[in-house]
């Protein structure tokens, strides 16, 4: 397991904790690590809650490289922010707006890169009040 975020928050550390428990992964701080070489082959990605800081060409190139990285039924868990709908939805943008420009202005726009690089959608879950989205991928 390979797990891939920007900078250390709270769920992050969570995350990294339940998997460290039983199963062997690396990590990845996108924000300190320019350009991430992967060195093994992993059975799953899970891109934590930093889509959203990359450009296009740069998240382009990195979904590349774990497409490269990803062995043949390996599976990639993009959790990042998703938008919740009516005005908790107007207000959750208005905050992220605010707090974190880069996320506001790439709030769902990852997918057609998905797409582009190789991957397709299998399932999406969204947390109860809908501000985090969870996406299972997969190889085309």
């Amino acid at each position: 397991i390979c797990v891939i975020y920007k900078d250390v928050n709270y769920l992050k550390a969570v995350v990294c904790e339940n998997l460290s428990s039983d199963k062997s992964f690396e990590e990845y701080d996108i924000g300190k690590e320019k350009n991430i070489e992967f060195e093994d082959k992993y059975d799953v990605f899970v891109l934590f809650l930093m889509t959203h800081v990359l450009d296009d060409k740069r998240l382009e190139k990195l979904l590349k490289d774990i497409k490269e990285a990803l062995t043949n039924n390996g599976s990639v868990f993009v959790v990042d922010y998703a938008q919740p709908k009516g005005l908790r939805g107007s207000f959750f943008k208005f905050v992220l707006n605010i707090t974190d420009k880069d996320a506001y202005e790439r709030l769902n726009k990852e997918n057609k890169i998905f797409n582009k690089c190789g991957f397709a959608e299998g399932r999406r879950a969204t947390f109860k009040r809908g501000y985090i989205k969870i996406i299972h991928l997969k190889q085309a």
